[in-house]
């Protein structure tokens, strides 16, 4: 007899449902660092240094996502319709601000970093830069900003990680902040401060990762035609204006390190990953050439690769002093420049007369540093000089004797400047001893807090010069219409079109009412333009030469 089988079923249970918990978000660090003078029409880049090292940190270490500001909030036309793209979803994430913060945009970061609390009360603010490493007082520097949460000082890539998992969500992780150098925290009843400035170890920068092809990046590149890289920290030279003191020694990447990433970035704009214009390389480094023997190297080794010598130019950055060796002209370096593409060298000239690179605490003279121009304009590198046109203690008669030895030098068609009026100077800065012993009512609290030196404050040599300097660079520079007329009347059709070129370039400044000497100087972009201010301004100095 065959019995029957009979499948017994489980019976179903009304068990409650498990939902799984979505994780919270990560951050969203959002670099806020293109910030410029409204004045000033030179693009900045929105993916600077900073920016860059620490974004590629936190990716790293899957910390935090990274959005790049391409225009901060106080520079849009209309800032309450900014949104971030819907592909970041910001609304769910815990937003984390850093900016960086320069003495000439102070007061531009205080707007921003108010504009930033304003339009999102959550977020936090990171704040570093060259005015927060040298500063003495971090709580000083930090009530002039009441809605920033952090404070950075010196190199940021050791303590960036632990700070953003701190400030991951509303409330602040206190355990996590305690312990780490070189920062102020403060949110409602909590506040730590370490001011042991940050400094990374040799070691560590050249352990850092390569350029990563973020699409703000190469918005940067299509918009500059090059790609910066910062290959070293601080500087070996001490000149009296330094902001660099906090690493004993400068520390840089290997010559064999530069020559990786030069292949990366030659591989990536081969795959197509980075537009061409990345193979125009700026390093921004304060002096490529500082260690003489690591730049000797990089060129050897990238003058024995013909694919990578071809495929980029540069443009370096260094000092006069570089370029000698026992006194002399270093001329292996600069047969090395002749090997490869230099579209230009940026000198830290600064100073155009004895009396200011003394000042100065330059390592060069004067006579070095004609010698050294004269010599690249004859192999036709372009090149150009900052320089600080006054100092405390300067008279009439050196300013007058600088502009002219400007003018003398500017007639060399390589030869290119950028002008800054005066110079100022930090907390430990060797300016404020020196100026405390001419007139301590000139030691000023400035803007941000700390005390600070605007020589143009400071006597100038003889009673009045100051003022005489300032009115000479407040009185009105040519109109667009006068220099038209100048340039063109009853001239060949060759020249005509060359000042209307010029004119093209500087149209938005020629043509700005009661333009004066000053602005034309400094924020012309025009070679020549430049030129004529440093000749209005000697024609307007010229009855107050000491004989």
């Amino acid at each position: 007899m065959r019995t029957a089988q009979v499948k017994i079923r489980p019976i179903k249970q009304n068990r409650p449902r498990i939902t799984a918990q979505p994780k919270p978000r990560r951050p969203l660090v959002v670099f806020d660092m293109a910030l410029k003078d409204p004045n000033v029409p030179k693009y900045k880049q929105t993916i600077s240094g900073a920016a860059h090292c620490l974004s590629l940190t936190l990716r790293n270490s899957n910390t935090a996502g990274v959005y790049f500001m391409e225009t901060p909030l106080v520079q849009q036309k209309d800032p309450a319709k900014f949104a971030f793209p819907k592909e970041y979803q910001a609304e769910d994430r815990q937003l984390i601000f850093a900016l960086s913060l320069y003495d000439d945009l102070f007061k531009i970061t205080q707007a921003e970093v108010a504009a930033i609390k304003k339009a999102y009360p959550d977020a936090k603010i990171i704040i570093g830069g060259s005015c927060v490493n040298v500063s003495n007082d971090l709580r000083a520097l930090a009530s002039f900003f009441p809605e920033a949460t952090a404070f950075v000082k010196g190199d940021g890539e050791g303590v960036i990680t632990p700070l953003v998992q701190a400030m991951a969500s509303n409330y602040l992780d206190t355990k996590l902040i305690e312990g780490l150098k070189g920062v102020y925290v403060r949110e409602a009843d909590f506040e730590y401060l370490n001011e042991t400035t940050n400094a990374l170890t040799e070691a560590e920068l050249n352990a850092q990762p390569g350029i990563v092809a973020y699409q703000t990046l190469i918005k940067d590149i299509n918009k500059h035609n090059d790609l910066s890289l910062h290959t070293s920290r601080s500087c070996k030279y001490r000149c009296v204006f330094c902001s660099h003191k906090y690493h004993p020694a400068p520390i840089y990447w290997s010559a064999e390190r530069l020559i990786q990433e030069l292949k990366r970035i030659k591989e990536m704009t081969e795959k197509g990953l980075l537009p061409k214009g990345a193979l125009n390389i700026h390093f921004s480094d304060d002096d490529f050439f500082q260690d003489k023997e690591r730049a000797i190297k990089f060129f050897q080794l990238l003058t024995a690769d013909p694919s990578l010598r071809k495929a980029f130019s540069f443009v370096f950055q260094g000092t006069v002093a570089s370029f000698y060796k026992n006194g002399e002209l270093d001329f292996t370096l600069l047969a090395y420049l002749k090997m490869i593409r230099v579209n230009w060298l940026n000198f830290g000239t600064d100073g155009f007369h004895p009396e200011a690179l003394a000042f100065f605490r330059k390592s060069h003279s004067l006579e070095m540093a004609l010698r050294l121009i004269f010599i690249l304009d004859e192999m036709g590198i372009p090149q150009c000089h900052y320089c600080i046109l006054t100092f405390p203690t300067m008279s009439i008669q050196t300013l007058t004797e600088t502009m002219f030895t400007i003018l003398k030098i500017a007639e060399r068609p390589t030869v290119h400047f950028l002008y800054n009026l005066c110079l100022i100077s930090h907390d430990d800065s060797d300016l404020l001893p020196s100026a405390e012993k001419l007139e301590q009512k000139n030691i000023v609290i400035s803007q941000t807090g700390q005390r600070k030196i605007l020589p143009t404050e400071l006597p100038l040599g003889h009673e009045g010069a100051h003022k005489t300097i300032e009115s000479a660079l407040s009185s009105p520079f040519p109109n667009r219409r006068s220099l038209r007329k100048r340039f063109t009347q009853g001239k060949p059709k060759a020249e005509k079109r060359w000042w209307r070129r010029i004119e093209r370039s500087d149209r938005k400044l020629l043509s700005s009412k009661d333009l004066k000497i000053g602005e034309a100087l400094l924020y012309s972009k025009h070679t020549f333009i430049k030129r004529l201010a440093i000749m209005e301004l000697a024609k307007q100095l010229m009855p107050e030469i000491v004989v």
